[in-house]
């Protein structure tokens, strides 16, 4: 059974590979986690009895590290949905530490050789139990076993406090239906996985402190709860692909939930309160960090993201990165002096103002002011 649950969960995550797109973008971390657990799947004691020789050597204790990317995954998925952050490796490398030191403790195993490698896949097949006991360089596989759901478990809390807490962006983005929908879709998914985590946990621990295996109860009880969740994906089609699985009158109908816009409004003061913040960033000159993004500023103004990019699009008829680079170059011709252009090197000083090159600092100068670069360095240097 845990073989025909680990393929099938293979099939989906290739599925939401697929349907990873510009509207279901939060499909790709989906997708990941599925592939990882299906790998993990593959190496365990009643499937790995299965597997030809050589993908046994592949899928044995290599693939141990995923243990530690559930936990992340999961949370850059609902993170996704929920607030539309994407990941990025400069801010949420942290997440990923411990996967990193997984690995690095890994290493000898990996530069083993062949012979060893077999020998301990060898045990294994032979005495089940050895899945627990496999020498690693700090710590032996076992912490993966328990660990690794343990590590899952926090990310999952995480999860579940970010769909029941910081809702409101997503709220104020959509319909009630469709937020409804998706939160009742993002709830069943972490229930389910939570089951599955405590089960997975339960199991190692019981195998670990008594010696005893349940070689039936454990894959039986695991790939129910797994096969449910996979199941779960073809219940809830369109939160995930915007499709409908139906012969009904509106079947053509193809409504992405997660990109329904309602209609935006504005109060009274939100200008007031946006030329205040304004007047802020204008102080700390927060507008030369890579932070300062539309992201960034609509978190000040407690609006989503939507509503801000409504309000430089229609009441200040101009682009987000128009409207920082003609900062950044404001706070340039302001502050530039003849001392720094002799100092610092063209790449420094871009830097200092927020831009990632000379070049791209001269093509936003050249932009936003009536004389060009060249002119007004020269006029700067002949003062």
């Amino acid at each position: 059974m845990f073989i025909a649950v680990t393929l099938f969960s293979l099939s989906n995550a290739l599925i939401l590979f697929a349907s990873s797109g510009k509207r279901n973008r939060g499909n790709i971390y989906l997708g990941i986690l599925f592939l990882c657990i299906s790998l993990r799947g593959f190496a365990s004691g009643t499937t790995i009895l299965a597997l030809h020789p050589i993908l046994q050597k592949i899928v044995s204790n290599n693939l141990l590290p995923l243990f530690f990317l559930f936990g992340p995954l999961t949370y850059f998925y609902i993170r996704h949905e929920v607030l539309d952050i994407s990941f990025k490796l400069k801010r949420d490398f942290k997440h990923l530490l411990v996967f990193s030191l997984s690995i690095i403790n890994m290493l000898p195993y990996y530069l083993s050789s062949n012979a060893y490698k077999e020998s301990t896949i060898a045990l294994t097949l032979k005495n089940q139990l050895y899945f627990l006991r496999v020498h690693l360089w700090f710590i032996d596989s076992a912490a993966y076993y328990i660990g690794g759901p343990i590590h899952t478990l926090f990310y999952l809390t995480l999860s579940l406090y970010t769909v029941s807490i910081r809702n409101k962006a997503l709220s104020n983005k959509l319909t009630a239906e469709g937020f409804d929908k998706i939160i009742k879709w993002l709830y069943i998914f972490i229930t389910i996985f939570y089951a599955f985590t405590i089960a997975n946990l339960f199991f190692s621990l019981y195998v670990f402190l008594t010696g005893n295996l349940l070689p039936i109860l454990m894959p039986l009880v695991t790939g129910i709860l797994f096969m449910y969740l996979n199941v779960q994906i073809y219940k809830h089609p369109q939160v995930l692909f915007g499709i409908k699985f139906s012969k009904s009158k509106d079947a053509n109908s193809i409504v992405h939930i997660n990109k329904a816009k309602p209609k935006i409004t504005l109060d009274a003061s939100f200008e007031m309160r946006f030329n205040q913040q304004l007047e802020q960033y204008h102080v700390n000159k927060e507008y030369v960090t890579s932070d300062f993004t539309m992201a960034f500023i609509a978190n000040d103004l407690e609006v989503p993201e939507y509503v801000l990019n409504n309000y430089f699009k229609n009441e200040l008829k101009v682009k987000f990165t128009d409207f920082r680079n003609e900062l950044r170059i404001k706070y340039y011709c302001e502050s530039i002096n003849k001392e720094d252009l002799k100092r610092y090197t063209a790449h420094a000083i871009a830097n200092k103002y927020g831009f990632s090159n000379i070049k791209s600092l001269k093509k936003a100068f050249d932009t936003c002011q009536p004389e060009s670069y060249e002119a007004f360095h020269s006029k700067l240097m002949n003062n």
